[in-house]
């Protein structure tokens, strides 16, 4: 296995600085061949003291290094305790003194069994052979009533200073420190107390760079509740790690909390009066919150502040995303997944469109891999449609009327919807198989509306409300369309498909990525080798994770030049002059807008993807796919292409995207390149779709 310097570094930082919250992992089919037996609990093999290992299962997100770098070259997740390394007050002396192994081995089961097990990992690379032990230091355990290993527990940092200082600092975008979350978790902080507080909904986090502890929030909206710590049903659900860390059930967090108590929650404002001085004088700003710094913490000896650093999660998410593609010969271009991932997260249905046989269904399961979601927890469902399907009813289901009870489909998409519903922290995704099969607008007309609202309007109705239904407490009259779930459709453009109506086009990106040459398949899977695999991947985003991603902060307009303004203006103009039911809608310019918020960025002055290619890739997506017709119809706007010549002739519409000021905006390769297609499709076939 191989591990570079810099990972190896901060898998070694790891040691010091992160806490888990883990299970005895009994009663599974396989463990690690370190132990004799193949038992939680067991003699370590190949050991001349006999020494006790037990293996133990993190019920908490893990570091970066560990489930990025580590967890994907290793056999097992499982952290492995060996009993001489653990602590005194793990193993008294009464422990030590056996000699008895049979004993010794009933004294750690006893000790972890139906326990949960706070500790920290304590990665070991034997610098010869370069190999890796993911072990762990003990620190404590703790009864919790119900345990399992499919538990899910979210790390709750406490902060030890008045809630008006907290809240002050957290709407000027002021650092604060995290004394026991450190960036190295896979998760900016979602829930932090305060006091009496809960402090949840946060925007968006900035870290700074070697300063593991400092974080600096990013944006308002931040909702906070006050909960009874004397109440002993509360004061049980949070598990004290340490004095600035605390760990809840997240099933408690996002259910009995955040849902159940959604009305009690108040937003916070800042009630002291901002420094203006601090907005003229930047240096006063820098010198206040190094001041700041300085005496909040001086273990940490900080002498300066960075810049903060935004989270990267999403870099790294698309940079497996990429390896994986590669890993399993999906010949994509990586600006095409960049592509695909900014549709998915700005828009409500993503369609792959392209020729057979090119992997659309394997790139959306790839995407759904890396994410986390998979079928076997009811998080994902690849939908295959049926030329059969006419009607909402034929994927999701019907009442029947004479034993009362709501029978959903086969399909099993109803049961993936409702999963969602009562599982808002988790992401979910569905696939439909080419879609275009039948006709899309007939039994996805429920979603196309839908899909569009917002909050609480979001809702697929199953039945009308004046009937009764037996097993309403499973199939409710309504289910919730989170933004939790993801909409992915695949289709084929032949001849034994449908097209898309207009109305569908309005809501949907349509994605076509570029295959790629076999040869440059075959260099790059050649480039790879050596390099780690990720087929061990294992890590699960959270919906709360997921959102971190999305940028709300600017609105669509904000995104757009007056320059850009005006070419859309133009553009829309010239479109209606040949068919007026066509042209930029504000649906489509709202969703280009939000496109362009939300390229992620590489460093302060560059982004995944340039403007340029953003605003040629959502022209083409959004806007040329709308323009289908007969050659009578768009002769002049689209022209005509000759065989061997390389623009259409008298086409306006490429005229327009070839002038000075559209290319001031972008090279608009890709939309010149679709203008052709369709030019040569009028000039065959008197029709251009």
């Amino acid at each position: 296995m191989s591990i570079n310097q810099c990972d190896k570094r901060e898998l070694l930082e790891c040691n010091e600085e992160c806490y888990l919250l883990g299970i005895l992992a009994t009663e599974q089919e396989t463990y690690p061949t370190i132990g004799d037996t193949q038992d939680a609990v067991a003699i370590m093999r190949n050991s001349d003291f006999n020494n006790i290992i037990f293996y133990i299962k993190s019920l908490t997100y893990e570091p970066t290094p560990i489930s990025y770098s580590l967890n994907s070259v290793m056999q097992s997740d499982y952290y492995v305790g060996i009993d001489v390394y653990q602590s005194q007050s793990i193993f008294d002396s009464s422990y030590r003194l056996t000699s008895d192994i049979n004993k010794k081995i009933s004294m750690v089961r006893q000790k972890f069994e139906n326990k949960l097990i706070l500790f920290k990992p304590k990665i070991n690379i034997k610098e010869v052979t370069e190999k890796i032990y993911k072990n762990l230091d003990v620190i404590a355990t703790e009864d919790y009533v119900g345990l399992n290993l499919n538990m899910e527990f979210m790390y709750v940092p406490r902060i030890d200073i008045s809630n008006g200082e907290f809240e002050k600092r957290l709407l000027n975008e002021e650092y604060i420190i995290l004394k026991d979350y450190s960036h190295y978790m896979v998760t900016s902080p979602e829930y932090i107390l305060c006091g009496e507080y809960l402090y949840t909904n946060f925007t968006k986090w900035k870290r700074v760079e070697n300063k593991n502890k400092l974080w600096c929030h990013m944006g308002n909206n931040i909702k906070k509740i006050k909960l009874d710590f004397k109440n002993k049903d509360v004061r049980k659900k949070f598990i004290i790690g340490t004095k600035n860390l605390e760990f809840a059930e997240r099933i408690y967090l996002e259910n009995d909390i955040v849902e159940k108590l959604k009305d009690k929650f108040e937003i916070v404002m800042n009630t002291v009066q901002f420094n203006f001085d601090k907005i003229e004088n930047k240096s006063i700003e820098t010198q206040e919150k190094k001041s700041f710094i300085d005496s909040a913490e001086n273990t940490e000896e900080i002498e300066k502040i960075n810049k903060p650093q935004e989270d990267n999660t999403e870099l790294k998410f698309l940079q497996y995303l990429k390896e994986y593609t590669i890993e399993n010969e999906l010949c994509y271009d990586e600006k095409d997944l960049y592509n695909f991932h900014l549709s998915v997260k700005t828009n409500p249905l993503t369609i792959i469109a392209g020729m057979s046989g090119t992997g659309k269904t394997r790139l959306a399961s790839a995407y759904a891999k890396i994410l986390g979601v998979e079928e076997s927890e009811d998080t994902l469902l690849i939908l295959p449609v049926s030329p059969s399907y006419t009607e909402p009813g034929d994927i999701l289901g019907y009442l029947n009327n004479i034993n009362k009870m709501y029978m959903p489909s086969e399909t099993g998409l109803v049961d993936l919807l409702v999963h969602a519903q009562n599982n808002p922290y988790k992401m979910h995704m569905v696939i439909f198989d080419e879609m275009n099969l039948s006709q899309v607008e007939h039994w996805f007309a429920p979603f196309i509306s839908v899909l569009e609202l917002e909050g609480e309007e979001r809702k697929i109705k199953l039945y009308a409300e004046n009937v009764m239904c037996d097993n309403k407490d499973k199939y409710p009259r309504y289910i919730h369309l989170r933004n939790n779930i993801i909409f992915v459709g695949t289709v084929n453009m032949d001849e034994t498909t449908r097209d898309f109506s207009d109305r569908l086009l309005d809501r949907a990106n349509i994605v076509v990525p570029q295959k790629r040459t076999f040869i440059s398949l075959k260099i790059q899977k050649e480039e790879n080798k050596g390099r780690k695999t990720i087929r061990n991947f294992r890590n699960k985003y959270s919906f709360s994770q997921y959102k971190i991603w999305i940028n709300n902060e600017k609105t669509p307009l904000e995104a757009y030049k007056d320059e850009e303004l005006k070419f859309l203006d133009d553009l829309h103009e010239l479109i209606q002059k040949y068919d007026y039911q066509k042209g930029v809608s504000f649906r489509i310019f709202n969703r280009i807008g939000s496109y362009l918020n939300n390229i992620p960025k590489i460093n302060e002055d560059e982004y995944l993807i340039s403007r340029e290619d953003a605003f040629d890739i959502q022209i083409k997506q959004r806007l040329l796919t709308k323009i289908r017709g007969s050659e009578k119809q768009f002769e002049r706007l689209i022209g005509i292409l000759k065989e061997m010549e390389g623009e259409p002739l008298n086409s306006e519409l490429y005229k327009f995207f070839n002038s000075a000021e559209a290319q001031k905006i972008s090279h608009f390769r890709l939309t010149k390149k679709e203008i052709c297609r369709k030019a040569k499709e009028l000039s065959m076939y008197g029709y251009t779709s």
